[in-house]
């Protein structure tokens, strides 16, 4: 009985020092101050709520960030998470396997009666997190989609009214079936590069979209992931891309790409998402917005890049 009873006050000591080691180190906390002063020169509006959580919105969306540790710090990125209540448990696990399995960084939990959005990252100093800010918004953002995507593909009674955004932490955020449609894609710029939130262009084997476009004096490089549907298929560029200047028209057509401009190609062995590039022509400083037209349709429409 008394080694009993020393295994347990052992037992809760041991979870008493996980308590504190969970505690927020000052070290974090001003890796979380570094954080919260680069959102305010992105032109964000972060507060730092009652959990420690550094808050901010984006066009209506809640997102947030916790830090833990200390060098590396233990970074966690949310969005808003997004309702089941009416959902169906099986479909929706069916649904966040497939974008776990499929976007990298990406971690996506069911909670009953909603599913979270989250990337998780070891960071050893804040510029490490603000390099790779806007990628993980970009990734985030379109997860929240393929998450909906893929469970209409299990249920197809699935709602396609929206039913609204909490911008709560842990309640209901956009529910499944819910969409929005824009002529302008919207954007945000650091530097030569532009962070582009745009749609998911679908095709019979593959999900595209564009994550940013780096604005060279030489060249202008547009940043895409593609993610196949099947685990055997191919993917190439093809020669009638162009990024389109809003104001005149004027097309600049793809000079290269790293996935082959047909009819060179690249070959795919799974359903693992893949980043890729294309090069186009570099663009004048008169260009101010853009469409980028992927052959098909746009990945982009009425962009702002200056």
């Amino acid at each position: 009985m008394a080694q009993k009873r020393h295994l347990i006050i052992l037992f809760f000591s041991f979870l008493a020092l996980s308590c504190w080691a969970e505690e927020m180190s000052y070290a974090a906390k001003t890796f979380r101050s570094n954080i919260q002063s680069f959102l305010r020169e992105e032109g964000f509006a972060p507060s730092v709520d009652n959990d420690g959580s550094l808050c901010f919105k984006k066009e209506g969306t809640s997102y947030w960030i916790d830090v833990l540790g200390d060098k590396p710090f233990y970074v966690t990125f949310h969005r808003e998470p997004i309702g089941t209540e009416d959902a169906s448990s099986t479909k929706v696990l069916k649904a966040i396997n497939d974008v776990n399995t499929n976007i990298r960084a990406i971690k996506c939990c069911y909670m009953s009666d909603h599913v979270s959005l989250a990337i998780e990252s070891y960071c050893y100093v804040a510029e490490d997190f603000k390099y790779v800010f806007y990628q993980y918004l970009s990734i985030l953002e379109a997860s929240n989609e393929l998450v909906k995507e893929a469970y209409s593909k299990y249920d197809t009674s699935a709602s396609t009214s929206s039913h609204g955004n909490s911008g709560n932490k842990s309640g209901n955020g956009s529910s499944y079936g819910s969409n929005s449609s824009s002529t302008t894609t919207t954007g945000n710029r650091k530097g030569n590069t532009v962070y582009v939130n745009g749609p998911i262009l679908e095709t019979t084997y593959h999900k595209w979209w564009c994550t940013s476009i780096d604005l060279n004096a030489y060249n202008t490089v547009v940043h895409k992931i593609v993610v196949p549907k099947t685990s055997s298929s191919w993917v190439q560029s093809t020669k009638d891309e162009y990024i389109e200047d809003c104001d005149t028209g004027k097309r600049y057509y793809i000079q290269s790409s790293s996935i082959g401009l047909a009819p060179q190609k690249t070959n795919l062995y799974s359903k693992e998402s893949k980043p890729f590039t294309d090069t186009f022509p570099a663009l004048p400083a008169s260009v101010k917005r853009i469409n980028i037209w992927s052959g098909d349709s746009y990945y982009a429409k009425n962009l702002q890049i200056r």
